[in-house]
């Protein structure tokens, strides 16, 4: 009887169950990272998947090569260069890149069924006569609309509440990164939303500001004033020390957000590694509760002392309780 084989199958990442959820975001971006290795016409499996290659055409239609008329392209689908040469010459290089093409239809679609951990879609997408089948790109699709379901009103809104609510003392914590971290956070977080929901650089500097104004009694006053400051001509009173030229087209002076960042992680960065705003980890949900819950009346003391660097009294509670976590 003859032994059994054990078959190894090679795997960029983590296999995904097909379950809905955040999960199903975070296979997306394992997909679309790992898979950037280009092939002889310098297209990838993620260029595949997005439709972004040589004679891309949109869900549903007909990938057979060449095109028969009427077969729609997609948007973002590659012009493929006219091959020069004698007829011979021309004949197989676009044979070259039909053929390119047709691997990458079938690399795209093995690469994705390979980090697929679900028999019930697994033998969905290895029918043969599916229009799925050997198609990266509709494969793609496919598995992306039965696991990244978009959010509702609703979820958008609790995710516009937990956006505002970031804070370096609770999320992110004290080292000579918290600046970068921050930025890095608020960029992940406002990649979870729709694209029209998403915030301005306009607002995440504010948020980076009121970050930096909340997670350092260092540095608060100062971040406050930026955060405070008006739009306006450069070197005016009052006037934002961080803004871009005013656009082409007319309009109100943009924040300078890549200058808010460089200039804020300087500040931090020194102030940790001389001892001045001492390490410290992030506090987590309990820190933020606690600061999300506290009455208007306790709210405005907080704030009236911690500029002050007094622990405020809050209710409820100690002094002690409400102390900032940072110096």
């Amino acid at each position: 009887m003859a032994g059994k084989r054990t078959v190894d199958v090679k795997i960029s990442f983590e296999q995904f169950d097909m379950l809905p959820g955040a999960t199903g975001k975070t296979f997306q971006r394992n997909l679309l990272l790992h898979g950037g290795s280009a092939d002889t016409q310098g297209f990838s499996i993620t260029d595949c998947f997005l439709r972004l290659d040589d004679f891309a055409v949109q869900n549903g239609q007909p990938i057979t090569l060449p095109a028969a008329a009427g077969v729609l392209a997609a948007p973002g689908a590659g012009v493929p260069a006219v091959p020069a040469g004698n007829i011979g010459q021309v004949a197989a290089a676009l044979a070259a890149q039909h053929a390119a093409r047709k691997g990458r239809l079938k690399q795209s679609f093995t690469f994705l069924c390979s980090h697929i951990n679900d028999a019930s879609t697994l033998e969905l997408l290895g029918d043969p006569l599916s229009p799925m089948f050997h198609n990266g790109p509709d494969a793609y699709d496919w598995v992306m609309q039965q696991v990244i379901k978009p959010p509702s009103t609703g979820d958008i809104q609790d995710m516009t509440i937990a956006f505002w609510l970031i804070e370096i003392i609770t999320d992110v914590g004290i080292t000579v990164n918290s600046i970068a971290d921050s930025i890095k956070m608020l960029r992940v977080v406002n990649a979870e939303f729709p694209l029209a929901r998403r915030f301005s650089d306009d607002q995440l500097s504010e948020k980076l500001l009121s970050m930096v104004e909340h997670g350092s009694r260092m540095f608060s006053l100062e971040a406050k004033k930026e955060l405070d400051a008006v739009e306006g001509v450069p070197g005016t009173p009052g006037v934002r020390q961080f803004q871009l030229a005013a656009p082409a087209a007319g309009g109100l002076r943009p924040r300078d957000l890549n200058g808010i960042i460089l200039f804020w992680q300087g500040q931090w960065e020194s102030a940790v590694k001389s001892k001045a705003l001492p390490v410290a980890p992030a506090t987590g949900q309990a820190g933020k509760v606690r600061r999300r819950h506290q009455a208007d009346g306790a709210h405005v003391a907080a704030e009236q002392a911690f500029a002050l660097a007094v622990a405020p009294a809050t209710r409820g509670g100690s002094p002690s309780a409400a102390k900032p976590n940072s110096e």
